[in-house]
């Protein structure tokens, strides 16, 4: 857009929001000529599908930095917050996350209500998307007893079956994943796939793939039913490569568990929008 000279944000939005080849509308935001212009395309845009927006400007130096780029002034910030959550409007806070947040809202579903599934094999991780989830205005589901006694069967007594869901290396990955997708409680999931790769090479060593530790997501995907999952992917790039090849489509990965609570707050504003008539 440059300097804006005759074509601003709400144009943009206005287009793309009845563009059928865009899932998803992301904003680099610096400043507004018309505040009020840009408020109503927002709102018209977020019940279509989502707006993720990146603003810069956020402190005095940022707003120097601005204007010396565009000569435009990016205004008090904390009202531009107010008007982007007011429309509907995902704020990401850096350029990592908006990228992660964009990948997920194009590929999963909006989430139906506000009660999050974790299963994780790492319980410092599952204790930090706990936090994220309460810090986002979400809530940890109540499994099932169907998933508690399905996951209790096979699980050593050491096994944490609550949610989140702490399993540890005890190799019940497939059997889990698969309980805890079918669990009508469960609006969407977070998953955490944290395993040593060291012991993932002794296994590929003696034969033992992949789909077998951690279970053929494609296939267990549709226990879900059209429920959002994300997975928080942490290790070396040919860990997270088998892990991506694993999941395929059948999931969105971010690398952190604030990410994927984020991601799936925003995804159950948008059901909340979508739905609001």
């Amino acid at each position: 857009m440059g300097n804006k000279i005759d074509l601003d944000e709400a144009d943009f939005l206005e287009y793309f929001a009845d563009d059928p080849l865009t899932r998803v509308i992301l904003i680099y935001q610096e400043g507004a000529r018309d505040g009020r212009r840009l408020l109503q395309a927002l709102r018209q845009s977020c019940r279509k599908k989502p707006v993720v927006i990146l603003k810069s400007g956020r402190t005095p130096l940022g707003k120097i930095a601005t204007f010396s780029h565009t000569a435009s002034l990016s205004g008090e910030d904390g009202l531009y917050d107010a008007a982007f959550s007011q429309a509907g409007a995902i704020r990401a806070a850096n350029l990592t996350e908006m990228i992660e947040i964009t990948k997920v809202l194009a590929t999963q579903p909006p989430m139906p209500g506000r009660s999050v599934g974790v299963l994780s094999t790492s319980g410092s991780l599952g204790a930090m998307t706990a936090d994220a989830i309460f810090e986002e205005g979400l809530q940890l589901a109540s499994w099932s007893q169907s998933t508690f006694a399905k996951v209790r069967q096979v699980a050593p007594d050491w096994v944490n079956v609550k949610n989140p869901m702490d399993i540890g290396p005890s190799g019940i990955f497939p059997t889990a994943l698969e309980a805890v997708f079918s669990d009508p409680n469960a609006d969407g999931y977070v998953l955490i796939p944290v395993i040593p790769y060291a012991i993932i090479e002794i296994w590929q060593r003696v034969g033992v793939p992949i789909q077998k530790i951690l279970g053929n997501w494609p296939q267990l995907r549709t226990e879900a039913k059209g429920k959002p999952v994300v997975t928080v992917l942490l290790g070396g790039k040919e860990w997270l490569d088998q892990l991506k090849e694993l999941g395929g489509d059948a999931i969105a990965a971010v690398s952190s568990p604030e990410a994927a609570a984020k991601a799936l707050a925003a995804l159950a504003r948008i059901y909340q929008l979508q739905n609001a008539d």
